[in-house]
């Protein structure tokens, strides 16, 4: 569900409407949980989310990255991820 949700958050042309920012806040959150959840493919997805030339994408990446689940766990993988964002 999520790669459908970002896939239309990437191609969206209009990303100023208050439904866009509340998606994007949310996606700033779940997605870690299902990282967490998955890291083997969660991981994979989130490196090529992070090479994408979009900001709110990469933002979204960087929220997830922030997270204590994520960050405790993997935190090599949380710091290459990272480290392709900058």
């Amino acid at each position: 569900m999520h790669r459908k949700i970002l896939i239309r958050v990437y191609t969206a042309g209009e990303r100023q409407s208050e439904a866009f920012v509340a998606l994007r806040k949310a996606l700033g959150y779940t997605l870690g949980r299902v990282v967490a959840a998955l890291p083997g493919i969660g991981f994979e997805y989130l490196r090529q989310l992070a090479a994408l030339d979009d900001q709110d994408v990469r933002w979204i990446v960087r929220e997830n990255l922030e997270r204590d689940a994520l960050r405790q766990q993997y935190p090599e993988t949380v710091r290459h991820i990272r480290a392709n964002l900058a």
